[in-house]
């Protein structure tokens, strides 16, 4: 990994859609702030939640968690349920940052996976998107339902790459040039395959191994 040159500064914005997230968005916000690039101060990085109309105290959650924090945020709340790929764009829309990552409700961020994320943009020009990988270790596969259990158990103990939107990072002009996240045709699923299919007219992606859990929401139902 090339290391990021300590006096560049290098803007990024963080987009979270949240909707009834109120069983993880804490422990996702949590890991974020764990990032050694936000520690380091090497970029200006602003965090942008996008509130899709939750009916749980999500909003609630996350205003106390930014009460005191030093970081630029923004809370959106939309007025009625528009999706993930709508959600995206309104954040992209409103951000100032030079690249954006898009970051999931109900991930753990593993060490310094924020700045793998952003090295892969900053060693090469040539990659317009650059994507994680999700572990699945026994633990997490232990607090699923049964139906849960049953969906994951071939990724059990495995790593799965993919750009998914769960945390991923893209060069602001290249979402602008291939016309943002389709938010007429995708809801809250298909986005995702959507904009590589987009992005890979116009240039490449890249894996990284900047890597999450997915804790899935809470609840035993």
């Amino acid at each position: 990994m090339k290391k990021i040159n300590q006096n560049k500064r290098i803007s990024v914005s963080v987009i979270i859609p949240i909707y009834n997230g109120a069983s993880t968005i804490i422990d996702t916000l949590k890991s974020l702030f764990q990032q050694s690039y936000i520690e380091k101060k090497t970029g200006i990085v602003e965090i942008i939640l996008i509130n899709d109309n939750s009916t749980d105290n999500s909003f609630h959650l996350i205003q106390k968690f930014f009460q005191y924090k030093n970081i630029k945020y923004t809370i959106i709340n939309n007025l009625k349920n528009y999706g993930l790929a709508a959600s995206y764009n309104i954040g992209i829309e409103i951000s100032k940052g030079e690249y954006i990552v898009t970051m999931h409700q109900d991930v753990i961020l593993q060490i310094n996976a924020l700045e793998l994320l952003i090295s892969a943009m900053y060693e090469d020009k040539t990659v317009h998107a650059a994507f994680h990988y999700v572990d699945h270790p026994r633990e997490i596969w232990e607090k699923y339902n049964f139906w849960g259990k049953c969906l994951f158990s071939r990724l059990l103990n495995k790593k799965l790459y993919g750009l998914n939107g769960q945390f991923d990072i893209f060069r602001k002009n290249t979402l602008a040039e291939v016309g943002m996240f389709d938010s007429d045709t995708f809801h809250s699923a298909g986005e995702d395959g959507d904009i590589i299919r987009k992005i890979e007219t116009i240039g490449c992606l890249k894996k990284t191994e900047a890597g999450i859990l997915h804790i899935h929401e809470i609840n035993p139902n």
